[in-house]
């Protein structure tokens, strides 16, 4: 084999579970941005106008920056093309490839990666699975989680053995976390589905109030 063919040794496809949290993120604290921008704004007696609105723009300063958080996970997703010589990450939506030389990865080391989300001092397990930090020269790194790529495990084997490293246990880890965090993203989807079709819900009644007062007039 020519030592200067590149071949593609594997391709990942973009993240379902980024996706679908991104998505169901983006409409779910969209919603409530859209629901107090909506709503009228009435000072209570012995509260100051100005007081009431800073913690009002507060509360939507809080909900628009997760909502467009969310929205930032959609355009950023990732994928990866690996090759005999190179690591390619390619950012779709925002037109950026970036290509890493394997020669230029001095070590890749994994750890466990687990998002687990407070509220109200209780710790949920929502996802549990591998990260892997690879070292390049120069001091510059770069961090992949099984969260975000699917095909994680098959990529950090391809990885290893380009690197000629060894890992008994990568074979029995492939599947381990296929299905983990769908539980979860089907829970917030319905609150969210819940939650548009009660913003529609009370859209229509008032438009229907409204033109019964027309009508009435």
């Amino acid at each position: 084999m020519n030592d200067t063919t590149e071949q593609i040794i594997m391709t990942t496809k973009p993240s379902k579970k980024t996706l679908g949290f991104g998505l169901v993120g983006t409409f779910f604290f969209g919603a409530f941005v859209y629901l107090m921008l909506s709503m009228k704004w009435n000072v209570l007696n012995g509260t100051e106008y100005i007081t009431e609105m800073t913690i009002m723009w507060i509360i939507l300063g809080v909900f628009l920056f997760y909502a467009l958080g969310s929205l930032w996970t959609i355009i950023s997703i990732k994928t990866i093309i690996l090759t005999n010589k190179t690591l390619q990450i390619k950012r779709p939506f925002l037109l950026i490839k970036k290509s890493i030389p394997i020669d230029n990865i001095i070590k890749i080391s994994e750890t466990p990666f687990k998002i687990n989300p407070s509220v109200s001092w209780t710790t949920y397990k929502f996802y549990k699975g591998k990260q892997t930090l690879l070292e390049f020269r120069q001091g510059k790194s770069l961090k992949l989680n099984s969260f975000e790529i699917p095909e994680y495990y098959n990529l950090t084997k391809n990885l290893n053995k380009l690197k000629k490293a060894t890992n008994e246990n990568e074979s029995k880890e492939i599947v381990h976390n296929e299905t983990q965090g769908y539980g979860w993203l089907i829970i917030i989807s319905l609150l969210t589905i819940g939650l548009i079709y009660s913003i529609v819900k009370q859209s229509l009644w008032t438009i229907k109030k409204n033109t019964a007062y027309n009508n009435a007039l």
